[in-house]
């Protein structure tokens, strides 16, 4: 039985369902739009305040090309977007534009989409390395696949990888308000260093303003002479992310990372790999590059353990390459170091379906027009910079970070680097919060006052 004090909220209740069904009304939500709600907090935003997020930042963005940027990044590898992101988010809050050119940056493209955006110069290498691991070749082939049906099963499960960190890049330089241009960056003749030229696919040329800059243009292969290159049996560490079929046998040139990464990654695809080393004792090669001695040590016995054959002390003299479309394989002439003859008993000829050559790379600062802007070089193309990461141009404004600086070419140093040159350009970020936290302290909140 019901008691006297349940009797009147039942009544209240059920004359609202009777008599103001509006209310009720306002209050339904379909099931179809619970479904976006939630899928916007899933992907890590209110989609109401996502897209009245995107209209500021888009109406912000128009502004700044008049008035010019905080900031301008040149380049979108993982040291410029990094950046981009972190000048754009709290503490900062600096409005950012980040030009990037797809074609230039990687070659790693699906069609028109630039899959390369916010990730490491071998981000097809660790695509192709976590594949190497998930699928076993030998299985494929022994369930009677063409050799074309195994290797689209490769690439698509790299492309599939790869896409999906572009997808997420994209996402977060929308969301943190980056405006984003695709073209060619370069300097005013003028040496002027407040905009930057970018030259468009469709030969239309923008102008944007900017109070600094951020070159992070990263690097590009170090190709010697005499190699021929043609990205589709002989490449460079960065052409091979085209390679169009699974070679049975490949022979790599290069002792450091790269290459014995491309070595590791053939390998557990079930090629046969050669790994051409210009040091006697590779071990030594690693030691060169910052190896510890014992970690090298390991390094080169995983490498024999796995079944790649080392050539020690020899290089590549000459190169017969089969012409197009044919099956045979190239045929690699080797010498010694520097030409040396080779000690008795080695290996003279070589024959493979691909070459690599992975003999390190060198900054990426060409097509700039760095000189017109003051900004000075060292011999082997890197820019010079100083404690703080600040360039030579006059004006003091422009900043470098990571590959294009030089060595040690990893992303990881140039992502620090990038984070660096922010202090450098705005200050501390801890400066940022004490101004957040004395602006919240001195907030008007008398009561009945709208702050």
């Amino acid at each position: 039985m019901i008691g006297p004090q349940f009797i009147f909220p039942a009544v209240l209740l059920l004359a609202l369902l009777l008599f103001v069904p509006n209310v009720v009304h306002s209050f339904t939500v379909s099931p179809k739009s619970l479904h976006k709600y939630y899928r916007g907090r899933h992907e890590g935003n209110h989609v109401a305040d996502n897209d009245f997020h995107l209209k500021v930042s888009a109406s912000r963005s128009a502004d700044n090309l008049e008035s010019g940027y905080d900031l301008v990044v040149i380049g979108a590898g993982p040291v410029g977007v990094q950046s981009a992101l972190a000048a754009a988010s709290a503490p900062y809050k600096k409005s950012v534009c980040l030009i990037d050119a797809p074609s230039a940056s990687g070659m790693l493209m699906d069609g028109e989409e630039d899959l390369s955006i916010g990730g490491p110069t071998g981000l097809f290498s660790k695509a192709l390395r976590d594949t190497s691991k998930q699928i076993r070749v030998e299985s494929l082939r022994g369930m009677g696949l063409r050799e074309e049906s195994v290797w689209n099963e490769i690439i698509s499960n790299c492309l599939e990888l790869a896409s999906s960190n572009a997808h997420d890049v994209r996402r977060q330089l929308k969301f943190a308000g980056v405006t984003f241009l695709e073209g060619f960056a370069s300097f005013p003749d003028s040496g002027e260093t407040d905009s930057v030229y970018v030259s468009k696919n469709n030969y239309s040329i923008q102008t944007v303003k900017a109070k600094n800059i951020l070159i992070a243009t990263g690097s590009a292969p170090f190709r010697p002479g005499g190699i021929p290159f043609d990205g589709k049996r002989v490449f460079d560490s960065d052409s091979i992310n085209q390679i169009g079929y699974l070679p049975k046998s490949i022979a790599i040139t290069g002792s450091g990372i790269i290459a014995i990464e491309y070595a590791k990654i053939f390998r557990n695809l079930g090629a046969d790999v050669t790994l051409i080393i210009r040091d006697r004792i590779p071990r030594n090669a690693l030691i060169k590059i910052g190896l510890d001695r014992d970690v090298a040590g390991i390094l080169v016995a995983d490498l024999v353990g796995s079944g790649i054959k080392i050539e020690r002390g020899c290089q590549v003299a000459e190169f017969d390459v089969p012409f197009e479309g044919s099956n045979a394989p190239i045929k690699l002439k080797l010498e010694g170091r520097n030409g040396a003859p080779l000690r008795r008993g080695q290996t003279d000829t070589l024959r493979c379906d691909a070459y690599l050559a992975a003999v390190g790379r060198k900054p990426n600062t060409a097509n700039l027009n760095l000189p017109f802007a003051g900004i000075n070089l060292d011999e082997y193309g890197g820019v010079l910079v100083d404690c703080e990461l600040r360039t030579s141009a006059k004006a003091g404004n422009v900043f470098a970070a990571g590959d294009v600086l030089g060595r040690p070419f990893l992303a990881s140093t140039g992502v620090a680097q990038g984070a660096a040159s922010l202090v450098s350009i705005f200050g501390p970020p801890e400066d940022f919060r004490k101004q957040s936290i004395s602006g919240f302290a001195g907030t008007n909140t008398t009561k009945g006052t709208d702050t």
